[in-house]
C-alpha cells in the first residue's frame, strides 16, 4: 500500500496559525472518522482552518487497485478511483495586511507576539498573526522521523487567540468611556500630573517621570498620562469600570471559528468578592491603567478598538468570506 497525499501551501508560513496544519490522524481520531470513509493514517487538519474546517476541505480520495506478481511486478490495474477536490473556502483576510503583521513580528527585537487587525464595519479578519510561525509544507513529509522533527520544533501555540496578558494603557479607552457614558467626569476636567499620585500611604507613578502637568481627556489620552486616568479611575469606580470591560467583551471568548480560545480574566470589584477577598482604592487605581489581575487576549483587544471605530457594535469576528462547495450544495457566503 502506497500513500501519497497532495497539499501544497505556496505562502509558506504565511498566517500559518490561522490555516493550520495536516498530520497523520492518531487511532481515536481514526475510530471517530473511519465511518467517514478515512482511512488509517490518513491526514487530517491539525490546528487552524484546516482542523475547523476539515469536512469542507477533505476532498474525495483517490487510489489504484493492481495486481502483481510474487516478484511485486505490475500484471494489470483491477481498478481506479478518481481523487476529488475539497470546496473552496475565501477567506477574509488581506493579504498585503497579513504579510505586514507576519513580517512585522518575525523581524521584531523578541521575536514573539501576536497582531489582530479587523474591519471595524463587520469584523471581518484582515490580519491575525503569531510568531513564530511555521510552515506547514514542513509537516506533509513521507518521512515519519523528518516529521517528529517538524513537530519538536513548531511553536502551535497561537497567541493572538490564546494568549493572556494585561492590557495595560490600552484598558484606558475602558476607563473613559465608563466614566465618560455615566457622568462622572467631563472632557473638561482636568488634573495636575506631577509625575506620581500619592494615595494613603502608597505612591502610583505616572511613565512620564517629570509629570504631564495640567492634563484633561483629550491630552490625557494622546499623551496615556497614567495620573490622569488614576484620578479619573476613582470617579468613575470600581465596578462600572468593570461593568464597561464586560460590554467591551473582555473576560469572554469571541466565539472565532478557531481551536484553543482563552477568555482571559476580568477583573474587578465582583471578580473580587466571588472569590472571598475584598476590593481596595489601590485596586481601582491599578485597574485604570489595566494593571492588576485583568488579562486580555489580542483579538478581544481587537474588537475593543473595533467598537469604538464604529462607535459601539461588539462583533463577533470571522475570517471565513464564502465556501464554494464541490458537490453541488448551495455556496455559502458570510452575511
Amino acid at each position: 500500500l502506497i500513500v501519497e497525499a497532495r497539499r501544497y501551501y505556496p505562502y509558506g508560513d504565511f498566517a500559518s496559525h490561522l490555516i493550520g496544519y495536516m498530520g497523520k490522524m492518531d487511532p481515536r481520531s481514526w475510530r471517530a472518522l473511519k465511518s467517514k470513509g478515512y482511512r488509517v493514517g490518513s491526514r487530517i487538519g491539525r490546528i487552524g482552518l484546516e482542523s475547523a474546517f476539515e469536512s469542507e476541505l477533505r476532498g474525495r480520495d483517490g487510489g489504484i487497485r493492481m495486481e502483481v506478481d510474487a516478484q511485486g511486478r505490475l500484471r494489470r490495474i483491477l481498478e481506479r478511483a478518481p481523487w476529488a477536490a475539497g470546496s473552496n473556502i475565501h477567506l477574509t483576510i488581506d493579504a498585503a495586511v497579513q504579510k505586514a503583521a507576519d513580517d512585522g513580528l518575525r523581524n521584531s527585537s523578541s521575536k514573539k507576539g501576536a497582531a489582530v487587525a479587523l474591519d471595524p464595519r463587520s469584523g471581518a479578519i484582515l490580519a491575525l498573526s503569531s510568531a513564530p510561525g511555521f510552515d506547514p509544507n514542513s509537516f506533509l513529509s513521507s518521512d515519519p522521523d523528518e516529521v517528529r522533527r517538524t513537530i519538536a520544533g513548531v511553536d502551535e501555540f497561537n497567541r493572538a487567540i490564546s494568549g493572556s496578558y494585561p492590557p495595560g494603557s490600552t484598558f484606558k479607552v475602558v476607563v473613559g468611556a465608563a466614566g465618560l457614558n455615566e457622568g462622572r467626569f467631563t472632557e473638561q476636567d482636568t488634573v495636575y500630573c506631577p509625575g506620581y499620585l500619592e494615595w494613603g500611604k502608597n505612591i502610583f507613578l505616572c511613565w512620564e517621570h517629570k509629570g504631564h502637568k495640567r492634563m484633561s481627556w483629550y491630552p490625557g489620552l494622546t499623551s496615556s498620562c497614567n495620573v490622569y486616568f488614576y484620578r479619573m479611575g476613582m470617579k468613575t469606580g470600581g465596578h462600572l469600570i468593570e461593568k464597561y470591560a464586560r460590554l467591551f467583551g473582555l473576560g469572554a471568548e469571541t466565539k472565532v471559528a478557531l481551536k484553543g480560545e482563552k477568555k482571559g480574566n476580568l477583573f474587578g470589584p465582583t471578580a473580587r468578592t466571588k472569590a472571598g477577598r475584598s476590593w481596595y482604592d489601590g485596586d481601582t487605581i491599578k485597574l485604570s491603567v489595566g494593571q492588576g489581575e485583568m488579562l486580555v487576549t489580542p483579538i478581544q483587544m481587537a474588537l475593543m478598538a473595533a467598537a469604538v471605530a464604529n462607535r459601539g457594535t461588539l462583533w463577533r469576528p470571522y475570517y471565513i468570506d464564502r465556501i464554494v462547495y464541490t458537490e453541488g450544495r448551495p455556496e455559502y457566503r458570510q452575511k
